[in-house]
């Protein structure tokens, strides 16, 4: 076997770590350049410097990493690595499996020589290179035998082996699926990293390099846990990591306990007290860190019994057996604050914030049964001279919003509610921070409370006040005005709401809030938060506040038209004021557009032109804008313009704005009726290339399916003569694609489609026969020839080719119930409109069955569908 290799290799590497950019960057491109002229050549000269002990650490790390990289490149579905990607290409997909095996066992010897390097970062980043060759060929039944290698390396006399050994283990388990090897491999690693976690302080890095190999290993371990001298072994090495003096063992140790309550739930009762007095001592005593991943244990458990008792799966009721305790320690450790009076980031993890979540986690399963006591907390609490008891009293009250009972947390609540408002005017920004963000809860999950028993005169001008703090304050107070927001109840011709007497002061507050400044690099985004909360607020917006809102047009258009100038907010900033106002502007139109005029119609149509212009493509925010001018116009609508730019949307790469314009077509065709017609040979031909296009966005092809539809429903007899026929064969072709079996645990994202894809057959299917009403002979004879089609398509998705078990029962399982109406009153449009046509389908079982579930049905609607259909089939039966 001949080798060669590049000896000019070596100065790249180590130039690709130069400081310098412009060195730097021509060094990674002599790298690549060499990787382009003999890959083969390549590898084998990676390996070269990776092993040559005189080379600089650097040199040999960077070796690794490019080496890693490159034989990571493949594709297939084993390919979930997280190695850096600098350095590879797809031209190189899959080019460590084709080179012949001389060549990759000599690589493979080079490689795993090298792991004896006495330096921990180079034996790291070579561990990473032969993880990176075992992820490849192991799951293709191939050197098999490194695993057990390792393992027994593991137990090398010389600690460096040992170390390097256990390490690459780890990152080997990173790289392949527990499926992918045999029990007997998962074993023998499970027992050769465990056996490397040691108490001893003089041990602490074999052990801190075990313990990080073990985490990334739990998955193998489920076996283990099945024997339980095995289980006992691994449970008291683990537990021995937590008296390790070493923080980042003990961090380690226990986020692996964190996954094994998830993953091994049934294990937990053997050592369940052992578990509770080693995470009460730590979250009470540890650092920061570890105390956090302590009480993280207790949130993830009781997440995990949430979930099964939703899913009705075994349930042991860990978190019932200790709820007392466990909540007067999260309220004790609900009080090691350890953030500045000022501090505007308090974000990272900490045993304060991570016990106020486990609370809310708690609550979820106990929420009664722990509401007293935190109630008692925060009233002992709320009035303390130390902020920090302030603010640990809200952190705790915030915390259980979810969960109690609505009527007990209410009365519980509501005495102390005028306390709590008094809080916004604390003279700590934290406690601020923290009552408004307690006030944004109450209003996600009871706002109806809050608009039941404190007048708005009283609320809001608090939060109007406090909607100027400090950002992250402010932040809080945008999702309390949109959390208010979403719960009003919107009817028809609704004058007011609660926020009508201050719905001028909270729509232009929220617009100065949007353009403040000092939010920029903190984690606030008041950008964002203001607009949804301004949009929600326009949008539930009562006939009392019409004349604000239309007043509200013009200077929303002039806020639109300064973005245009990116030198007065930057580029960035102004793409993103133009989204946001554009979706203000949408909710203005739509709500009072009918008020525009003409002319200021064609002026709204010339900015939004500017906007695709200004940015040189077709955009969501303009499509989003025009389609509440649709709404809000109706048939005064103007597209002589505008109908170009929807057509580059169909025509586009973006999926949002294909997807936007097809709602716009349906919106045109229901405000313009019959004008659209007009308009048929710039849309429908798009259309069809959507629904033809095998690469198209799938949710991109529903909406061109209802935007079918509606055109064929409101332009009369043009639509059914000319492009009736190609529809109903797209259609046909699609009912078939949809009625495929796949469950939800197979494929959930494709399962949702055919469901959604379902959905709106039906709904387009309806329109079009809505649409034959006035169509010509000739098109009613061109949907005759499709019925049975249609009829097989909804024979199927309620009977038993889908399902035999469960027959009409499916049927209630993918449809909700609007959806079933709709299927049957299609069946009556139909015996209506050609019915004595279709006779033979109109009278088939499944017919019948589905009128009497309806007929049986409690919703009056569905009493009123059915019978509808039963008398137009009846009638169309009498007229043949």
């Amino acid at each position: 076997m001949s080798i060669q290799f590049f000896d000019e290799l070596k100065q790249f590497l180590a130039g690709s770590q130069n400081p310098n950019n412009e060195y730097r960057k021509h060094a990674e491109a002599e790298i690549r350049r060499l990787r382009d002229q003999d890959p083969r050549t390549f590898i084998a000269s990676l390996t070269k410097e990776i092993a040559d002990e005189s080379n600089p650490n650097e040199v040999r790390m960077m070796g690794a990493l490019v080496f890693k990289n490159f034989v990571s490149n493949r594709g297939g579905v084993n390919n979930k690595s997280k190695f850096n990607v600098i350095f590879q290409d797809q031209r190189y997909e899959d080019y460590w499996i084709n080179l012949e095996r001389e060549f990759k066992d000599y690589i493979k010897d080079a490689v795993l020589a090298s792991l004896a390097c006495p330096n921990g970062a180079v034996r790291k980043q070579v561990a990473n290179a032969i993880a990176a060759i075992a992820s490849i060929e192991v799951p293709r039944n191939e050197w098999l035998e490194i695993i057990p290698n390792l393992c027994n390396n593991a137990a090398n006399e010389s600690i460096d082996i040992v170390n390097a050994s256990v390490e690459t283990l780890g990152f080997i388990c990173e790289e392949i699926e527990p499926n992918q090897i045999n029990d007997q491999l998962k074993s023998l690693i499970i027992q050769a990293m465990t056996r490397n976690i040691y108490a001893d302080p003089a041990l602490q890095n074999t052990t801190t390099l075990a313990i990080k190999a073990f985490y990334l290993a739990l998955p193998y371990a489920t076996q283990n846990f099945r024997v339980v001298h095995e289980r006992d072994y691994i449970m008291g090495r683990l537990f021995d990591a937590f008296s390790s003096p070493e923080e980042d063992i003990r961090t380690v140790a226990m986020q692996t306990l964190v996954d094994i309550g998830r993953q091994e739930y049934d294990s937990i009762e053997y050592y369940f007290q052992k578990i509770c007095e080693i995470t009460a001592t730590i979250a009470r005593n540890d650092e920061e860190k570890v105390g956090a991943q302590a009480i993280e244990f207790w949130t993830s458990l009781a997440e995990e019994e949430i979930s099964r008792l939703k899913k009705r799966q075994n349930f042991k009721g860990y978190i019932n057996q200790c709820c007392k305790d466990l909540v007067c320690l999260l309220l004790d450790c609900v009080q090691r604050v350890n953030i500045d009076e000022e501090d505007e980031d308090d974000d990272e993890l900490s045993v304060a914030l991570s016990s106020g979540c486990c609370l809310a986690a708690i609550a979820q399963l106990n929420g009664d049964q722990i509401l007293d006591m935190v109630i008692e907390f925060v009233s002992q609490n709320i009035g303390s001279q130390n902020w920090k008891q302030r603010y640990s009293s809200l952190l705790a009250l915030g915390a259980i919003t979810e969960g109690p009972e609505k009527l007990n947390y209410v009365n519980k609540i509501m005495p102390g509610l005028q306390a709590l408002l008094d809080k916004f005017q604390d003279n700590h920004a934290q406690v601020r921070c923290a009552v408004a963000w307690v006030f944004s809860k109450i209003c996600e999950n009871h706002s109806d409370v809050i608009i039941m028993y404190t007048p708005s005169d009283k609320f809001i001008p608090i939060l109007l006040m406090a909607l100027k703090d400090k950002p992250k304050i402010s932040n809080h107070v945008c999702r309390i005005f949109e959390n208010l927001c979403q719960s009003l109840n919107q009817e028809r011709d609704q004058r007011s709401n609660y926020l009508t007497g201050y719905f001028q002061a909270i729509s232009n507050e929220l617009i100065q809030n949007a353009y403040r400044t000092d939010f920029e690099g903190s984690s606030a985004d008041l950008l964002l938060a203001s607009f949804l909360a301004l949009s929600i607020h326009l949008e539930k917006a009562g006939s009392d506040s019409y004349e604000v809102l239309f007043s509200m047009l013009i200077p929303v258009l002039q806020f639109i038209d300064d973005t245009l100038d990116f030198g007065k907010f930057g580029e960035k900033k102004s793409k993103e004021l133009q989204d946001y106002l554009s979706g203000v502007l949408q909710v203005i139109l739509a709500k009072v557009g009918s008020a525009v005029s003409d002319d200021l119609s064609s002026q709204i149509i010339q900015l939004l032109i500017k906007l695709f212009q200004a940015q040189k493509r077709v955009t969501e925010n303009g499509l989003i804008a025009f389609s509440g001018l649709c709404n809000g116009l109706g048939e005064r609508v103007n597209i002589s313009e505008f109908g170009i730019y929807i057509c580059y949307a169909l025509k586009g790469q973006d999926d949002e704005c294909v997807r936007l314009a097809c709602g716009i077509i349906s919106d045109l065709a229901n405000a313009l009726k019959f004008k659209v017609t007009t308009f048929l040979k710039e849309f429908v031909p798009l259309l069809f290339e959507i629904l033809k296009d095998q690469n198209q966005d799938r949710n991109s092809k529903l909406q061109a399916i209802i935007a079918l539809g509606d055109l064929a429903m409101n332009s009369g007899n043009s639509f059914m003569e000319e492009y009736l026929e190609e529809t109903l064969k797209i259609l046909e072709s699609a009912c078939k694609l949809s009625t495929q079996i796949i469950s939800e645990d197979d494929d959930s994202d494709l399962y949702l489609y055919l469901d959604n894809l379902r959905s709106s057959l039906v709904e387009c299917y309806v329109t079009i026969v809505q649409g034959l009403e006035e169509a010509s002979i000739n098109a009613k004879q061109i949907f005759v020839r499709y019925s049975p089609a249609l009829f097989l398509f909804l024979q199927q998705i309620v009977q038993n080719e889908i399902n035999p078990s469960k027959v009409i029962q499916l049927f209630f399982q993918h449809f909700l119930q609007e959806q079933l109406r709709n299927a049957l009153g299609l069946i009556g449009d139909i015996a209506s409109a050609v019915g004595r046509h279709v006779q033979n389908l109109l009278t088939q079982p499944f017919v019948e069955k589905l009128t009497l579930i309806l007929k049986n049905d409690p919703d009056q609607y569905s009493k009123e569908v059915a019978e509808f259909t039963y008398q137009s089939i009846a009638q169309a039966v009498m007229q043949s």
